[in-house]
């Protein structure tokens, strides 16, 4: 039997064993009433004042301790009370404690000094207040329901309850129901500096950590630090929010369909038709190394511009991914060389297709990191693609003109060359660094996770 047991066992039983129904209760008030009586005179002697006699046939409600070794007080009826000033704001019927300050605070069974718990409040105190605290007597509220007979213990939130949360500490007993609204409360010895602090498992239980933040594609995205990042979940206006936090928002032309669903397991998606869709953004004068990553859903059949860092008519400059008419991966660079009226000319860029191509109409995955001229790691679906020969003669890179263009590709020859991106598009990041071939399945796995 724990500490706390035995004395309650002894401070109720020693008439018998506990009795019940209405008689017994009578009775059990007759204990309460001598055994604070006898407590109360231990108390006055161990303080040096004298012994307050108070005749053993009184009744509970005629029995009454103020402050230890301070004469009766027919305010604190049945109780043995001490003063003290709140530390904080104390709602009635809370478990206190005294803090290093000497104020009093509410006691949780979460807070390590919470086991130097004193007693309870009656009553709701506010900070600064001269309060009274109950450290041993009969306590009644009409709105309590306890189980009679069963401990009441020190709450996770400083409230009073018949059973112990598997988050607390300490599980810590502030006294016994006598009834289904009373409550016996005793401080001395288990709860008043000599407190029983009884263990889940035998051992103390450390408050259980909180749990670790759900892996999602975006927390995987942000983590990465994105130089851009339109997620496309936008479903009315002009603008497609950078969620990168660097403020590089672009700019919903023509009349895209937003709001469709998103081609992975969150948020939602653009659909472009075609024929003038696309998403404008300004010129971030980017670099290598760098990386673009996308998730299309497109047929196949006609070359689909996907991401254009910078367009310019009738030249290349920048970085570009398309899908060809094969549904290879095509990515170059540009030098900003143009052939006015004529069309970009090879020695503008520097490009190659992947081997492996994307499906037709299916969501994928596609990422290509550039690691320099000439160099470049295609991955779809975060299987890494070998890598036609290259084609083109630039061996630079330009990024001081044109502007970002998502969909839309006016490199080829002339106004009639002008090509944009039919089918799905989601979750464009662009990045200033590349990555593992593990980091990339990551990503693809969580895009495609249930």
């Amino acid at each position: 039997m724990a500490r706390g047991d035995q004395k309650y066992g002894a401070g109720l039983r020693e008439a018998g064993r506990t009795p019940t129904g209405a008689t017994g209760e009578k009775d059990l008030e007759i204990r309460i009433a001598r055994y604070i009586e006898r407590e109360f005179k231990r108390r006055a002697v161990a303080q040096g004042a004298p012994a307050q006699q108070v005749p053993r046939t009184a009744r509970p409600s005629e029995v009454g301790v103020g402050s230890a070794g301070a004469a009766p007080s027919a305010a604190s009826t049945n109780q043995i009370t001490i003063k003290a000033i709140a530390g904080e704001t104390i709602g009635g019927h809370r478990p206190v404690y005294i803090d290093s300050q000497k104020k009093a605070r509410i006691a949780r069974a979460t807070d390590i000094e919470s086991r130097n718990v004193l007693g309870i409040t009656t009553r709701a105190w506010n900070a600064g207040d001269e309060i009274t605290i109950v450290t041993m007597g009969s306590v009644t509220e009409s709105g309590w329901s306890w189980t009679p007979n069963k401990p009441v213990f020190v709450g996770a939130s400083g409230n009073l309850q018949q059973s112990v949360s598997p988050n607390d500490a300490f599980a810590i007993i502030v006294g016994f129901a006598t009834s289904q609204t009373a409550i016996l409360v005793n401080t001395e010895p288990s709860i008043a500096r000599d407190v029983q602090v009884v263990t889940i498992a035998s051992e103390p239980v450390e408050p259980l950590p909180a749990p670790a933040p759900a892996v999602t594609y975006e927390s995987l995205v942000l983590s990465d630090n994105p130089i851009l990042y339109y997620r496309l979940n936008e479903t009315s206006g002009t603008i497609a929010e950078d969620s990168s936090g660097n403020g590089i928002d672009g700019t919903y032309a023509g009349s895209p369909a937003l709001g469709r669903p998103g081609l992975i397991n969150e948020g939602l998606c653009v659909e472009f038709d075609g024929v003038n869709d696309r998403i404008t953004g300004p010129n971030s004068n980017l670099s290598f190394p760098l990386t673009i990553e996308f998730w299309c859903n497109i047929p196949i059949g006609a070359q689909q511009p996907v991401v254009i860092t910078n367009d310019i008519t009738d030249g290349y400059a920048g970085f570009f991914v398309s899908i060809n008419s094969l549904g290879q991966v095509t990515s170059g660079i540009g030098n900003g060389g143009t052939n006015p009226g004529g069309g970009a000319t090879s020695a503008a860029r520097r490009s190659a297709t992947s081997v492996d191509t994307v499906p037709a109409n299916t969501d994928t995955y596609v990422v290509v990191m550039f690691n320099g001229v000439g160099d470049h790691d295609v991955y779809i679906n975060a299987a890494q693609s070998a890598l036609n020969p290259f084609s083109g003669s630039a061996t630079t890179l330009n990024t001081s003109v044109g502007s970002l263009s998502i969909g839309k590709d006016t490199s080829p020859a002339g106004g009639s060359g002008i090509r944009h991106c039919e089918g799905f598009v989601d979750e464009i990041a662009i990045y200033g660094n590349t990555f593992t071939a593990e980091r990339v399945s990551e990503r693809y796995e969580a895009g495609i996770a249930a």
